[in-house]
């Protein structure tokens, strides 16, 4: 991001001329109330025309928007959507090397933001994986740039940079604390497979990397445009926030300690995903064994504390009495048993054939309270109807 959030000079209003300084100023308070807005505000834009997207533009501006979702920023996602069909927001060649840069317009009407189209090489196609850094640099010049948009004349000083620019770092910064507290939910999770927990956990290592490699640009371009004169020397500038989701921190003009903070942030929050990762790797190995659970006595495959299928005999019972087993193999039913409660007897008796969906009760066996077979039941497939087998040995 070197020359991510640049705007060219010649796109900017000079005001040349003492004779058309009062007579703009006061165009400017008359249209004021019209065009104004915060620096938080995020305008809709003006609508420029409605054209068939290009595919690997669309997958660009789909992949930035996508990240700012994930980012908590939805409302910006949306808007970077509706503003690129709009025409608001194009992606096109940059001479100046930007990679994006604001055309003012009139008075701020027809204002519009071209993205440099180097965008489509590094993630223009839904065949090419953008690593994760390039789309959250991308994401946070998009969000950048929107804050100049909203900006009443955006020009290239400190009083229209050091906003944009203050924004941006602090974006960056709740991102990396957003991440953060995201460890633990996945972490501890009794809902996630072991499996599933490792693969969200590597996805917010990663992520955490990313931003931090981000938030070091930043920092960076900071130091420069500090050097410079191009930002506000004064500024208490805001990075990561401490642990918890409303605080923020109270600023600091010391880039460095920006940068030292979120390095040990991020480096925090790696260690403890490792650790996690390493439980959940060790819980992830599948042991045979047998555990009581609730009424049942089940014997399977564990994964920790959770059945991942089961495997030999499940016994059920009822007020200390055996009522049912049934037999597994491979989490795929073959046998079941049915008792009496109070005696104990086996009372009926089937086997199951197939497996998973495919899976059917093939016979079926019912007992005497003497032990003696009562009548027999069969299907020799799935639709095939049911038989029973007679006295004398025959099945109809």
């Amino acid at each position: 991001m070197e020359k991510s959030l640049k705007k060219k000079s010649q796109n900017r209003i000079l005001f040349s001329m003492l004779s058309m300084a009062l007579f703009v100023a006061t165009v400017f308070l008359m249209a004021a109330p019209i065009f104004a807005a915060t620096d938080e505000t995020l305008h809709n834009g003006d609508k420029v025309e409605t054209r068939p997207p290009n595919p690997d533009q669309l997958a660009a501006i789909n992949k930035m928007a996508d990240y700012l979702d994930k980012m908590g920023r939805k409302e910006v996602g949306n808007k970077l959507r509706a503003d690129f069909k709009s025409g608001t927001v194009y992606i096109s060649k940059i001479e100046s090397g930007a990679n994006a840069e604001i055309n003012p317009g009139a008075l701020g009407a027809g204002r519009t933001m071209a993205i440099n189209e180097i965008i489509i090489n590094q993630m223009g196609s839904d065949r090419v994986k953008a690593s994760g850094a390039n789309v959250a640099n991308w994401a946070l010049t998009v969000f950048h740039e929107y804050k100049h948009m909203a900006q009443w004349m955006p020009m290239e000083d400190s009083s229209h940079e050091t906003p944009a620019w203050s924004s941006t770092i602090k974006e960056c910064g709740r991102w990396i604390r957003k991440t953060l507290n995201g460890i633990a939910p996945v972490g501890n999770s009794t809902t996630l497979a072991p499996k599933e927990r490792v693969e969200r956990l590597q996805e917010l290592r990663q992520t955490l990397l990313d931003l931090q490699a981000s938030f070091n640009v930043l920092v960076n371009e900071l130091r420069g445009k500090l050097k410079t004169g191009d930002l506000d020397a004064t500024y208490r500038w805001q990075g990561v926030p401490p642990a918890g989701d409303e605080q923020e921190s109270t600023g600091t003009t010391n880039i460095g300690i920006l940068e030292a903070y979120a390095s040990a942030q991020v480096q925090a929050g790696v260690q403890e995903i490792d650790r996690l990762i390493a439980e959940a790797k060790k819980a992830a190995v599948e042991t045979l064994r047998t555990v009581r659970i609730d009424n049942e006595e089940v014997t399977g495959y564990f994964q920790g504390d959770k059945l991942v299928k089961r495997h030999g005999i499940t016994t059920r019972f009822v007020d200390g009495n055996k009522q049912a087993e049934e037999e597994y193999k491979d989490g795929n039913l073959i046998r079941a048993r049915t008792y009496n409660e109070e005696k104990g007897n086996l009372m009926v008796e089937s086997v199951f054939c197939g497996k998973g969906d495919d899976a059917y009760e093939c016979q079926r066996t019912e007992y005497s309270w003497d032990g003696s077979v009562n009548f027999e039941k069969r299907r020799l497939s799935k639709d095939a109807k049911e038989q029973i087998k007679t006295s004398t040995g025959e099945w109809f």
